[in-house]
């Protein structure tokens, strides 16, 4: 499953609003974006908590 539909359908799970929805895949998409959409088990504490 792609890292999208996981997030996706944890926000559903947790009977999140539609927007929050959105909101939530639009900065995953971002984030990742900014990494060069690496797959993100590749990734480690200090791509997260890059300031």
């Amino acid at each position: 499953m792609q890292i999208l539909e996981l997030v996706r359908d944890a926000i559903r799970t947790r009977h999140y609003s539609l927007r929050t929805e959105d909101a939530y895949l639009y900065w995953v998409k971002r984030f990742l974006f900014f990494h060069g959409a690496r797959n993100p088990s590749l990734f480690n504490e200090s791509h997260i908590c890059q300031i």
